[in-house]
């Protein structure tokens, strides 16, 4: 049945691409309405086409308009749209949580192996930092440094071993950020996984016990 729940996905791709079929796309929307959920993918702007930030926020704020005008014509509460992310994606996700206008803030938030500061990763990684001058988010949008009291309910999952963005330089600081908050907080991490593995029990289950808890979900029949 439907918990009248929407949830925003936003795939990463290092917002050099917006993979709305990969594994952090459609799969994941498909995911959520096992749990009652109304799952919608934000397919956004990327900054290979020539599309700098914050044409990605900008991309999300429009979404977010639409989801909220249409969300009882779905069945859907329009008090109740969260927001999940993955890498990239999860940088975005976080960013909205911290600084979407009241009307349209998230009313919580998953991020998954997310990029929380922009610089990273600091050492030994696989990837460059972002640079803002080649049209990436500038280390004032690394969302730790955005989170007040006001930020909704997060669930963080992260790798340790992430060579793209490292659970210590990431879910580690945003969740010591939104403990300095008081803001509620589940944290998962594994070292048995790789960045962009999408889908999986390791924080699947646990998020799927926070989402019933919090009355957002239902428990799969099946």
């Amino acid at each position: 049945r439907k918990t009248g729940a929407i949830i925003v996905v936003c795939p990463g791709g290092n917002y050099d691409e917006c993979g709305v079929h990969c594994g952090e796309g459609q799969p994941v929307a498909q995911w959520l309405t096992t749990l009652g959920i109304t799952g919608v993918v934000l397919q956004y702007r990327c900054v290979s086409e020539g599309h700098y930030w914050p044409a990605q926020y900008e991309d999300w704020l429009e979404c977010s308009r639409a989801v909220v005008a249409q969300a009882v014509s779905w069945g859907c509460d329009p008090a109740r749209v969260g927001v999940l992310g993955f890498s990239a994606g999860g940088h975005l996700a976080g960013y909205v949580a911290c600084k979407a206008p009241p009307e349209l803030a998230p009313a919580l938030q998953v991020l998954v192996y997310p990029s929380i500061d922009t610089e990273t990763p600091h050492e030994d990684g696989d990837i460059d930092p972002w640079f803002p001058e080649k049209g990436y988010p500038p280390p004032e949008t690394s969302v730790h440094l955005n989170v007040g009291a006001g930020a909704p309910p997060a669930f963080l999952a992260g790798i340790i071993s992430d060579t793209f963005c490292p659970a210590k330089e990431n879910t580690d600081v945003y969740a010591k950020a939104l403990e300095e908050n008081s803001v509620p907080y589940e944290y998962v991490t594994t070292d048995e996984h790789e960045h962009g593995c999408g889908l999986q029990d390791w924080w699947t289950v646990p998020c799927t016990d926070w989402l019933v808890k919090l009355g957002w979900a239902v428990r799969p029949t099946s």
